[in-house]
């Protein structure tokens, strides 16, 4: 009785399957010899207070209000605008009083990172900057991950 199967020399299909074992396979050198734009400049806002920010960075999320005057009254001493870029976002902490900016938090949408360089890259920081204090911000997990990084100016 004959076969119903016929083999089929593998030389023959070789390449077909060479290219098909290449199709799901993931290029992720790409994503870290990519270079990220910066999205904000940090160490350009130091030393700024909230209102020269905004007019540096624009209108803050519409749901971020100033303080009341009630507010401040009543002793609000810290308050902040969150600024979003693509997907990050920098959330800008001030002194309600005295309007002066107290530190630059920088976080991605995606909630987590397992590297924080690529988050200072965002903000146009090398890590060098003597007037810059960089403390990333690490999430309670068993492998090292990073919620964001927060900036502040250094004191002199």
């Amino acid at each position: 009785m004959p076969s119903r199967f016929r083999c089929y020399p593998m030389t023959k299909y070789f390449p077909l399957l060479l290219a098909l074992a290449g199709c799901g396979a993931a290029d992720h050198s790409l994503l870290t010899l990519t270079p990220a734009k910066p999205l904000f400049d940090v160490p350009a806002l130091l030393g700024k207070d909230i209102d020269q920010v905004l007019g540096i960075l624009g209108p803050a999320q519409p749901q971020d209000l100033e303080p009341t005057p009630a507010q401040v009254q009543l002793g609000a001493t810290q308050w902040d605008h969150s600024f979003v870029h693509d997907t990050a976002t920098l959330l800008v902490s001030y002194d309600a009083r005295t309007r002066q900016v107290r530190d630059f938090f920088l976080m991605t949408q995606h909630g987590t990172a397992a590297d924080y360089i690529p988050l200072l890259k965002l903000a146009n920081v090398k890590g060098t900057e003597p007037q810059l204090l960089i403390q990333p911000e690490r999430v309670p997990a068993p492998q090292p991950l990073y919620r964001g990084i927060r900036f502040r100016a250094a004191k002199p």
